[in-house]
């Protein structure tokens, strides 16, 4: 190539070198303000993310629950309650009841469904009470960029509704109140009631018979009752209430009194006799309810040697009776009158009738056989020593096999009801006897 071309082709060179540098420069350019622009975009939205999450209600209800329920007092929780206290009580009743309630410290909120839909409502609770509530909507502050309002308290407020109510039965004659305050005809609940006559009422005045109940509800402590009414010769009787819960009852009292009158000014012999009549059939409810406690006491003591013989030998009786049943049902083998035997004593009848006197001679052979249910119970000592010990057991056998005279095969279900006698070897269990409960009870074990 002549001296000419060669300077041409240098020439071409160099300008395809400045095009290519001029391009990696524009596409440098381009590239630096799409990623300005893109992180200018990350950084608007996040901060429109977080100013939306900062004005989120339920960050400001939490705020809300914490600083004005969960600490504080119940006088400073007082200032938000609406609550009404009956006449039956004094101011201070439903703070000392609200006082209990947080006591506990068991305080929580969740939402509710409100009235207003432009604010979130939320009720306050302890345990399984609902006694207070507050409202959380848009406030007149307004975050800096994007303008959005922040949530605030929209209100608040305690309502304790009465937890106590108590019916009082007492003579319609009687001054009858409640914490210090007197009881009217508006509070009595149902018609008077006539008592039977007898010899302490007086015979002149049919009012000492009758009998009124008394209701009083909307209490938030349990209430004082006392009962006072005029006696023979001006004097005053207060019959003691005897209180079953919520039930005061001032029948017996009242009539003891009357009767104790009685034996002051009129018959002695007859009141005696009808107090011994009272006395004895008090005594004999007595010894019921004691027989009926001590009846109690013994089933509670054995239920618990019963679980706790179960929880150690349960499972072992359990395995014998499930066992023993594929012994009976399944074909007879040496390999199967092995795997029975372990479970009972040597020496017994029930353990040479496994290992020599049984025999299958059933036509039908379970394929299968389950035991969908099954209990054992009532677990007793059968000595002193607790070295032996008897219980039930109950059983569904279910089995799927072939008759092999028929050649059909089908399920069968047997239920298996028997008490099992245990014995201790070194602390080892084996069975010495299995006998139906007729059996057993004949045998008188």
């Amino acid at each position: 190539m002549n001296r000419g071309g060669k300077m041409a082709e240098k020439v071409r060179r160099r300008r395809s070198r400045r095009g290519l540098s001029k391009f990696f420069t524009v596409w440098c350019i381009v590239f630096a303000a799409v990623a300005v622009v893109w992180a200018a975009g990350l950084l608007f939205v996040r901060r429109a993310l977080e100013e939306y999450e900062a004005t989120r209600p339920q960050y400001e209800a939490e705020r809300i629950f914490e600083e004005r329920f969960k600490n504080r007092t119940s006088e400073e929780l007082a200032e938000y309650a609406d609550t009404e206290v009956s006449a039956f009580e004094d101011e201070g009743s439903a703070g000392r009841y609200l006082a209990g309630l947080i006591g506990g410290g068991d305080l929580s909120y969740r939402e509710v469904i409100g009235t207003d839909s432009t604010v979130k409502t939320y009720a306050v609770s302890s345990g399984d009470i609902t006694f207070g509530s507050f409202t959380v909507g848009e406030g007149s502050e307004e975050t800096r960029m994007f303008k959005f309002k922040y949530p605030e308290l929209k209100g608040i407020s305690v309502h304790l509704t009465p937890v106590y109510g108590v019916s009082i039965f007492a003579p319609a004659l009687a001054d009858v109140t409640v914490n210090g305050v007197k009881l009217d005809s508006g509070c009595t609940d149902g018609k008077p009631v006539i008592l039977d006559d007898d010899v302490y009422f007086p015979e002149d005045n049919d009012e000492y018979r009758v009998m009124v109940n008394y209701a009083v509800a909307g209490l938030f402590e349990t209430p004082r009752v006392m009962i006072k009414m005029p006696g023979r010769d001006g004097k005053t009787l207060e019959p003691a209430v005897s209180a079953d819960g919520t039930a005061y009852d001032a029948e017996l009292a009242y009539r003891s009194l009357l009767a104790g009158e009685y034996n002051e000014t009129v018959k002695h012999a007859e009141m005696l006799r009808h107090l011994a009549e009272l006395k004895k059939q008090q005594i004999e409810d007595a010894e019921k309810q004691a027989e009926l406690e001590k009846q109690r006491l013994e089933e509670e003591k054995k239920k618990a040697v019963s679980d706790a013989i179960k929880a150690r030998y349960g499972d072992f009786v359990t395995s014998m009776a499930v066992q023993y049943n594929k012994f009976i049902y399944q074909r007879t083998s040496a390999a199967l009158r092995d795997a029975t035997k372990v479970y009972f004593k040597s020496g017994t009848d029930i353990y040479r009738n496994v290992t020599q006197n049984y025999y299958n001679w059933s036509d039908y052979y379970p394929s299968s056989i389950s035991f969908p249910e099954s209990e054992t119970l009532h677990y007793e000592w059968t000595d002193g020593s607790e070295t032996a010990f008897r219980c039930d057991i109950k059983m569904t056998v279910k089995m799927y096999g072939r008759n092999s005279a028929s050649g059909q095969y089908y399920y069968d279900t047997e239920y298996f009801d028997m008490v099992a006698f245990v014995e201790l070897k070194s602390g080892k269990p084996l069975c010495t006897a299995l006998l139906s409960p007729e059996a057993a009870a004949e045998a008188g074990n």
